[in-house]
């Protein structure tokens, strides 16, 4: 994805192939119910299906803050946390890259 790549604080982090989870939106009336979790899950599940090894988000860090709803709509850090996504890098202080091995099916 060429904005990626071109970015300064989402630049690939190594060679390793990956398929990035760039953004989510989830209607105010619906938050706080999962469905953040339930579309993290079902990203990972569709690059298992496709071949993927490797999910990547660039969700936001909001420091225990709140944040504006336009400010979060790559996702927040503490739900791919949640979601088993450790981080890889961290080039600006709000911007981690986070990733997730998958398991291929048999």
């Amino acid at each position: 994805y060429g904005r990626l790549r071109r970015s300064r604080a989402l630049a690939p982090v190594d060679d390793a192939p990956v398929w990035s989870t760039t953004c989510f939106f989830i209607d105010s009336a619906h938050r706080g119910r999962g469905i953040g979790r339930a579309l993290v899950e079902a990203a990972a599940a569709f690059a298992v299906e496709h071949g993927g090894r490797i999910v990547e988000a660039y969700p936001v860090d909001t420091m225990g803050r709140r944040i504006a709803d336009d400010d979060a709509y790559h996702g927040v850090a503490s739900q791919f946390v949640s979601a088993g996504f450790d981080e890889v890098a961290r080039r600006t202080p709000r911007r981690p890259v986070m990733r997730r091995a998958v398991k291929q099916r048999r």
